[in-house]
């Protein structure tokens, strides 16, 4: 089956591009985000902070899906999962309601300057972000029907914006292909974006320093004691902050001279693009 789906708290967002992020790579994003923030954020893994707008429309949204079912008469049910499509490895969507195999539901929230936004989006039509988001929630999970819903929260009003895939023009049907595209090009091989505006130099930075050239060493018991506490400290999130530096940072000195084993893991550094080293562990399979 190509349309896949998973469980949003465990789905892996940097490995792709999500639908709320389309508007980013076609530049119709709302919030001014460029696409050098997105590369950033997808190689770095950075997590975007939770605005009180975000906040705000999460709390809202299973209302908002209650009565956007109860004034299309459709019963649309929450939608907690995130799609993926054999055709685009790195392409996701995550629709905030589903009604059958047929349609996806997104809900809006317009906080401020409601009736200036209302009286916008009615004379030039749906936000061209908002639009494309549903669209590619449209392409990734197969389906045919979008109904986005537009609350504005200071008139107690919702306007209802219907999309039929059918009726898009295959520039729009393209921007799984277009997404699919930009990941590979700036995130995969690195390429600066077009609005980026540093150095190729410090765009290599942003990624992951390789692996140690260095052949691992088993290590000797010491060293070994010094890999297992800092196992510790990782695994026991009320473990002190100090004390897990403590470790971290005898075992950053031990692997100076290259990765260590011990107890069937390879203990090993990068380097990431603000000059900090993380210590990364894999299963030793064997010289």
């Amino acid at each position: 089956m190509a349309v896949q789906w998973h469980s949003r708290d465990k789905f892996d967002r940097f490995g792709g591009v999500g639908a709320s992020e389309c508007p980013i790579v076609l530049g119709c994003e709302l919030w001014g985000r460029r696409q050098a923030d997105l590369q950033r954020q997808k190689l770095m893994r950075e997590e975007q902070p939770i605005t009180s707008a975000m906040r705000d429309g999460m709390e809202m949204e299973k209302y908002l899906m209650l009565m956007l079912g109860e004034r299309t008469g459709l019963d649309i049910a929450p939608c907690w999962l995130t799609a993926t499509n054999d055709r685009w490895s790195y392409c996701f969507a995550s629709p905030d309601g589903l009604h059958g195999d047929t349609m996806v539901a997104e809900v809006k929230m317009v906080r401020y300057q409601a009736s200036e936004r209302r009286k916008e989006i009615a004379e030039t039509g749906l936000t061209e972000a908002w639009r494309m988001q549903a669209i590619m929630q449209l392409v990734v999970t197969e389906r045919r029907f979008a109904h986005v819903g537009v609350w504005y929260a200071p008139m107690l009003e919702m306007d209802i914006f219907s999309i039929d895939i059918d009726a898009c023009s295959e520039a729009d049907r393209a921007v799984a292909d277009q997404c699919q595209a930009w990941y590979e090009r700036h995130v995969v091989l690195g390429e600066p974006c077009p609005d980026y505006a540093g150095s190729n130099a410090q765009l290599a930075a942003t990624r992951e320093s390789p692996p140690c050239d260095k052949p691992a060493r088993v290590a000797t018991n010491a060293e070994g004691e010094v890999a297992h506490a800092y196992d510790i400290a990782v695994d026991q999130a009320a473990q002190a902050e100090a004390n897990k530096r403590d470790t971290k940072g005898h075992l950053l000195k031990l692997l100076e001279d290259g990765p260590l084993i011990y107890a069937g893991t390879v203990y090993e550094t990068r380097v990431s693009a603000n000059g900090a080293v993380r210590i990364t562990t894999r299963a030793y399979q064997g010289a």
